[in-house]
């Protein structure tokens, strides 16, 4: 009878360590988007381009140029693809409309500007 008990208790146990985990890994991999109300300062980056590295299904992609990474805008009637450079037009630049926080897959925490493209 005791060693019913004990096995009852420590499968009770293991099973609400294994959901604690569980719910802790679904907090970390949540994605963190803060829109501004009005466009804020231009980002400098070089040659106005970025190389496409991840595309979200919201339209929306995380891009790099060398150290600079941002999160492009989605935008309607634009899909963006891995390896893809967008650059900004001539006469362009890079404006921070919002923040992007993330949890990498190395388990860091990263915070990005969001950036889209408005006349100079």
């Amino acid at each position: 009878m005791y060693m019913k008990n004990f096995f009852i208790f420590l499968l009770g146990f293991i099973f609400g360590v294994v959901a604690l985990l569980c719910i802790g890994y679904v907090g970390q991999i949540q994605e963190d988007v803060v829109m501004f109300d009005q466009p804020g300062d231009s980002i400098d980056i070089e040659h106005n381009k970025v190389v496409v590295i991840q595309v979200f299904d919201d339209g929306s992609a995380l891009a790099h140029n060398f150290s600079t990474v941002v999160r492009l805008a989605e935008k309607e009637g634009v899909h963006y693809y891995d390896n893809q450079i967008v650059e900004a037009p001539k006469g362009y630049c890079w404006r921070k409309i919002g923040i992007y926080k993330y949890v990498s897959k190395d388990g860091d925490y990263k915070t990005v500007p969001i950036v889209d493209v408005f006349k100079k």
